[in-house]
């Protein structure tokens, strides 16, 4: 018999319904971070985004983290029926670890019998292991400002949104990191933290799409200066320590990306594409030309 078993996204889907049916006990918001985050904004957008074997396997993600507070993870485990371990011993940003099984030690399914399980353990080896939920406090490059209802939450994470089957309202509750948190997160991730370098840098170019699809829906939805704010946020990335890094260590442009957004998205003003576009693409082009120099310079002398 064929085991029955969930992709690591839909567990996603399916823990967040668990949360939402209990949102009154909440008290802070609950952010979707990490690899589940990027996996779910290339699904969102997978109508119009096309993948090699490469990038799928890079956009795939095992484990599934949150970022929010300890007794939300309290909360979170209860709604799952699963045991929760608290990292008391550990520094932030970890806060808990789950394992999806059950009181009794089974793995946790669903009501038709599909397993929450770790999909590598069980494409590798072939085995049934439940699998694993990282409870943080905060992603990687992010102020706890992100865990409240602050401009700053809204610029870098937006309601989680349920498949239509759900027939879900989403709620500012349960969030999830944008296109542009995620590109924030992983780019920080990739230059401060011990990740796989290769994998990163494919989840950053891959990340690209999505982040122009959803500028263009923040501009239709929210408007012109809503959408603006998103953009300078981008612009303010690419121009900072990390985006420059990104270029200069890993050949990853992020100038292109921003210009082509800007030009794309519907009912821009004039004003915005004809006098302070252009200066913005000088400035940044000027200085990923001068620091590309000077790091080039800096490794033939010490050669």
């Amino acid at each position: 018999m064929e085991d029955l078993i969930l992709k690591p996204l839909d567990q996603l889907f399916l823990l967040n319904l668990e949360i939402h049916k209990n949102l009154d006990k909440i008290a802070e918001p609950i952010l979707v971070v990490g690899g589940q985050a990027v996996a779910y904004w290339l699904e969102m957008y997978s109508d119009i985004i096309e993948m090699n074997a490469k990038d799928e396997f890079a956009s795939q993600s095992v484990d599934i983290d949150y970022a929010t507070c300890t007794n939300n993870a309290q909360l979170m485990a209860d709604f799952w029926g699963v045991d929760v371990k608290f990292a008391k011993n550990h520094p932030p940003p970890s806060i808990a670890v789950m394992k999806l099984v059950d009181y009794s030690h089974n793995i946790k399914k669903n009501d038709d019998g599909f397993l929450f399980i770790d999909i590598d353990e069980y494409n590798n080896e072939r085995k049934l292991e439940g699998n694993m939920v990282d409870i943080i406090d905060l992603p990687a490059g992010f102020s706890n400002e992100l865990r409240s209802n602050t401009k700053y939450a809204k610029l870098y994470s937006s309601p989680f949104i349920f498949p239509e089957s759900f027939k879900i309202e989403p709620s500012t509750k349960l969030r999830i990191l944008s296109p542009l948190g995620c590109l924030k997160s992983r780019i920080t991730n990739l230059l401060d933290t011990p990740k796989n370098n290769e994998i990163e840098i494919i989840r950053i170019k891959l990340l690209r799409e999505p982040l122009a699809y959803y500028l263009q829906d923040v501009a239709e939805e929210e408007g012109f200066r809503e959408y603006k704010r998103h953009l300078d946020s981008l612009k303010d990335l690419i121009l900072s320590r990390e985006g420059i890094q990104l270029y200069t260590l890993y050949d990853v442009n992020l100038i292109e990306v921003y210009r082509l957004i800007a030009i794309s998205t519907p009912d821009t003003p004039n004003s915005f594409i004809d006098k302070e576009l252009p200066s913005v693409l000088k400035k940044m082009n000027e200085k990923y030309t001068n620091r590309k120099a000077a790091y080039n310079k800096y490794l033939s002398q010490i050669k």
